[in-house]
């Protein structure tokens, strides 16, 4: 046979290609060289595709013996393991167990532990054990407490201590090192530039293997009591919550130590408050009626943090959680305050701002508190706020009222004790709540003076501008109609003999009215910080039919 030669590849793509040799049955390749394919990869970003499976079983015992003593227990085995894209799986497992017992929901006794477990954990430190115990006493079963107070139905004191824990922090293996590349090699020698090659790769944060369950020691008295058959119902609380082993950042090393040192089981607060509630309700010749009325109040506190503040002024320690750093203010600075009020010379002992197109001190401007004595206002000056931007006291109020089908629902709510961040009273258009600005004429202290947002020579950037000053942090507080309903369900009877059983029409508002100091502000008292770029609540109302067949 003659010899035929066929290519195997297109040769123009430049690919492995070979010529076959039908008498001898051999390939030999094109241009007498081989060719080889590059190293086969496979990548996945984080993220490109999930998948969680779950496991679990559980087991439950519930028993009355002799119609007096009830005893229950259940037991929960729970396994989870969590992957996204070419991250490292993540597995958790749990082991959850309860016993209770009671004598003719008399006395009361439960006992709960639980040990969780994550892998992300370096071993010894990867499970965690937390018990929990609460006990009761109702005492309105008692044979003197029902001769003595016929009337309450139930008198329940009850107490619970617990420990609990987290792991939302650790989302990777505490032992994982990272490492990250910069845009250029490094410079070698007194030239900048010189010996340059390629990117250069540097070690990330410490590593810290010992990273554990964060936890949390939670106790909690209480009081129920239920009156004249159970038409009225009240309810009290005392919890105090005392967190230990946050996993936070260790602000407290030094810079020179050259190197970012990894978060530490370290960090501490406290949580403490009381919360209740009352309701009545009644029925009186066909006319219902109920009102419920809530309240709580929750104050936490920093006992310790990892910091090294450059004043005392600005240590965490001790402060509510959440708090910001704010230049302290002394209301607006006035005529009495110059020495010279056309040159802007301020009088000695009032500081001076030190801010970019700052422009020339003159009346109406906010008059800032110089904290470390310098003369000037700089960031050192800045203080942290007295309270949080979240309430700490929130109270609701619920009515209810029906009678011959027609029912009508309202809830009120509100919150006090808070602070809110006027952020965006800077800049925008004149609005009526500017009236009452400083002028010559009016040295009002409720709002510092106008002045045109751009330039240098008249810019007021401190008073209506963008600094972050306690003078925009206003107690706030408000009440509101949450949301109102006002229904109406029609007879039956009109509604024999068709498909259609019944009928209710109902229409229902939201947001319907708002009770607040700082409305004149045109600011939501429920958006404790926004800067203007928070979309406020919305009054709506809905209107509609619930038909059944």
């Amino acid at each position: 046979m003659g010899r035929e030669q066929r290519l195997s590849r297109d040769a123009d793509k430049q690919l492995p290609a070979f010529y076959y040799d039908s008498e001898t049955g051999t390939y030999s390749p094109r241009n007498g060289q081989y060719a080889q394919y590059g190293t086969y990869s496979q990548r996945t970003g984080v993220g490109g595709y999930t998948s969680t499976t779950t496991l679990m079983f559980s087991g439950a015992y519930d028993r009355t013996f002799i119609d007096a003593h009830h005893v229950y227990g259940l037991l929960l085995y729970n396994r989870r393991s969590y992957v996204s894209g070419g991250a490292l799986p993540r597995n958790y497992i749990g082991l959850t167990g309860r016993v209770g017992y009671d004598f003719k929901q008399r006395y009361m006794v439960e006992f709960n532990v639980a040990r969780n477990g994550n892998d992300m954990f370096q071993k010894g430190e990867r499970y965690g054990i937390f018990p929990a115990i609460s006990i009761g006493w109702n005492l309105a079963e008692e044979s003197f407490f029902k001769k003595l107070f016929p009337n309450i139905d139930l008198f329940k004191v009850r107490g619970s201590y617990g420990l609990v824990g987290t792991d939302n922090k650790v989302n990777k293996p505490v032992t994982e090192q990272e490492y990250s590349s910069s845009g250029g090699g490094p410079d070698f020698g007194v030239t900048s530039g010189l010996g340059q090659s390629g990117t250069m790769q540097f070690e990330r944060a410490l590593v810290n293997p010992y990273v554990t369950w964060e936890k949390e020691r939670k106790t909690d008295i209480g009081l129920e009591i239920n009156m004249f058959k159970s038409r009225l119902r009240l309810t009290a609380d005392y919890f105090y919550n005392y967190r230990y082993d946050q996993l936070i950042a260790q602000n407290g090393t030094s810079a020179l130590m050259g190197q970012s040192v990894p978060a530490v089981n370290n960090g501490e607060t406290e949580n403490r408050g009381v919360d209740g509630s009352i309701s009545w309700r009644d029925t009186k010749k066909g006319f219902t009626y109920g009102i419920t009325a809530t309240i709580s109040y929750a104050k936490n506190k920093i006992i310790y943090i990892s910091e090294s503040p450059n004043y005392p002024w600005q240590a965490q320690t001790g402060r509510p959680i959440g708090v910001g750093l704010y230049y302290k203010t002394d209301g607006l600075l006035t005529v009495n305050d110059f020495v010279d009020v056309e040159k802007g010379i301020l009088k000695e002992g009032v500081a001076k701002t030190n801010f970019d197109n700052a422009g020339i001190p003159q009346p109406g401007n906010i008059k800032f508190v110089d904290m470390d004595g310098d003369g000037v206002i700089t960031e050192a000056d800045k203080t942290y706020a007295d309270k949080p931007n979240l309430p700490t006291t929130t109270y609701g109020l619920g009515l209810s009222f029906g009678y011959k089908g027609v029912s009508l629902n309202l809830l009120f709510q509100g919150a006090t004790d808070y602070s809110v961040y006027l952020g965006m009273l800077g800049g925008g258009n004149y609005r009526a709540m500017h009236m009452d600005r400083y002028t010559p004429a009016n040295e009002s202290q409720e709002y510092p003076r106008l002045s045109v947002m751009g330039g240098s020579g008249d810019r007021n950037i401190m008073s209506w501008g963008t600094s972050m000053s306690d003078y925009w942090l206003k107690d706030a507080y408000y009440v509101r109609l949450k949301s109102a309903e006002l229904s109406w369900q029609m007879p039956e009877q009109w509604f024999k003999n068709i498909i259609i059983k019944g009928c209710r029409l109902y229409a229902t508002g939201f947001n319907l009215f708002t009770i607040s100091n700082i409305n004149k502000y045109q600011q939501d008292a429920e958006i404790g910080c926004s800067f203007g770029r928070t979309y406020p609540n919305t009054i709506n109302f809905n209107f509609g039919a619930q038909l059944s067949f």
